[in-house]
């Protein structure tokens, strides 16, 4: 029986380190089905702006596409919100697919499925939006003023306010002889894992039973939610997670490619598979960070800190 003893000090061995160096490792992009179709998504050029029309009848026609949908052609629910940071955090309302407004520069409006990667994506560029630009916000501050509100029924870009820990009440901060004040900001960053994120998605269709192939770190999580939004029983659905070529948090949501596979590979058929690109990655995936705090440290002369605040 291994006893504390046993590693406490000693090096212990990792278990998956043999398929890994042998190159036996299976990554989504390794993973093919018979009659597998590919989907890209058509992400228009624009931050923040109304949709005013959607044409996919140009992409609709190219060679080796067999479908191109928009919200409307899809039964999919609204995306779930995984991490939520206090009980009374705005959620605004987030489809695979915008309709109305794109948000954020990598909201896509309308998907492509075809018989190759290739085609998908070179028709998925070929898909016509008509839209009115509506000014960006990109930095925290400017959106804290509420100027410019990017989801409309929220009327307001603060969705919550989180106080946390913090020592010392005001009166320490009033008499301490020492007071340092510094704003930290960290900026926005692009979790960047070698391998992207990608999803097949397949099943048993006269079994209405539906297997999810993705890179995600939350398989679990994944299974639960992605019932929700597809519709899809949750004693029908299976998620699985083969080897993640890292992560680093991007990959503990739940996304719309995730979604928008199974619902098309429930619609058409049969199996349908998304590998995102590098590019792709820098807009569709989260973003982390983006903080800015005010710092004030209340302390005396020997160096002791007596109270601190974040803002």
């Amino acid at each position: 029986m291994a006893t504390t003893e046993t590693f406490i000090g000693q090096p212990v061995l990792r278990k998956e380190d043999p398929e890994l160096i042998t190159g036996q490792a299976s990554y989504i992009d390794n993973w093919t089905m018979p009659g597998m179709l590919w989907m890209a998504l058509a992400r228009p050029p624009y931050v923040h702006a109304k949709i005013d029309g959607v044409d996919t009848s140009e992409a609709a026609s190219m060679p080796g596409v067999v479908g191109v949908y928009t919200a409307g052609d899809l039964e999919l629910g609204a995306l779930p919100f995984v991490w939520p940071i206090t009980e009374d955090i705005k959620v605004p309302v987030h489809y695979a697919l915008a309709s109305d407004k794109v948000r954020f520069n990598g909201d896509a409006v309308a998907v492509v499925v075809a018989e190759t990667r290739e085609q998908a994506i070179d028709a998925a560029e070929a898909v016509a939006v008509t839209a009115t630009e509506l000014p960006a916000v990109v930095d925290i501050e400017e959106a804290a003023k509420d100027e410019v509100i990017v989801h409309d029924d929220l009327g307001t870009n603060t969705v919550v306010h989180w106080s946390h820990g913090g020592a010392g009440d005001q009166s320490v901060f009033d008499s301490a002889p020492v007071i340092v004040q510094e704003r930290f900001a960290q900026p926005r960053l692009i979790p960047n894992a070698i391998e992207p994120r990608g999803c097949l998605a397949y099943g048993v269709p006269a079994m209405d039973e539906w297997t999810l192939v993705s890179a995600t770190q939350i398989p679990h999580i994944a299974k639960v939610t992605l019932s929700g939004v597809t519709g899809i029983p949750e004693q029908k659905l299976r998620v699985i997670a083969p080897d993640v070529g890292g992560g680093f948090g991007s990959k503990l949501n739940v996304y719309a490619e995730e979604a928008l596979a199974l619902g098309l590979a429930r619609k058409l058929g049969r199996p349908v598979k998304w590998i995102e690109g590098r590019r792709e990655n820098y807009v569709a995936t989260t973003h982390g960070r983006g903080v800015i705090h005010d710092c004030t440290i209340a302390g005396n002369e020997d160096g002791k800190i007596l109270g601190m605040k974040f803002v």
